[in-house]
């Protein structure tokens, strides 16, 4: 909550040009990442193997990302639950089915909040967000029904799919 209530208000303050900018090259690290990272891909036993925090450690790694992608996803937006599950993998070492509980929480959370502090200095047009609402709710259910049946098959693709078209939306408004 506080690092989306803080990023919409910075997006209030100032042009986005720059934060455009630096996701220009945020996006293809991203993407990359995703390629060749085997945390997505981890199952239980998979992590359960490797080191793992304690609950106070593993609290901290994920307030911390909350903060960091909470500020992002107020600020600007696009690709946050992608920047959840990715961060949530590989730094608090989670499974793909925990990080993508977790980023359910979180999204919601920080787009609630960033909601509250745009619709309070009226900048939002009610009836286009309640129809893109809609339409957001079934692509959720849609999602969640594939990533049950599939999992990581059909993950990373999806994930690939949605950095490449976030990197041409954002190439395409700086021009």
């Amino acid at each position: 909550m506080i690092g989306s209530m803080l990023g919409a208000n910075t997006a209030l303050l100032i042009n986005d040009r720059i934060f455009k900018i630096i996701m220009l090259v945020i996006i293809p690290i991203t993407g990359l990442y995703v390629i060749f990272n085997k945390s997505l891909a981890r199952n239980k036993e998979e992590c359960e193997d490797e080191k793992m925090f304690s609950a106070k450690k593993t609290l901290f790694i994920c307030m911390t990302i909350a903060l960091i992608i909470g500020f992002y996803d107020g600020f600007y937006g696009p690709g946050t639950g992608t920047f959840l599950m990715i961060t949530l993998t590989s730094l608090a070492h989670m499974t793909l089915n925990e990080s993508a509980g977790i980023t359910k929480v979180i999204n919601l959370t920080t787009n609630i909040t960033s909601l509250c502090v745009f619709l309070l200095n009226a900048k939002v047009i009610l009836s286009i967000g309640l129809v893109a609402g809609c339409f957001g709710i079934a692509g959720n259910y849609l999602g969640t029904n594939l990533f049950s049946q599939k999992g990581i098959k059909i993950v990373k693709p999806l994930m690939l799919i949605v950095l490449i078209i976030f990197f041409i939306k954002v190439l395409m408004e700086l021009m």
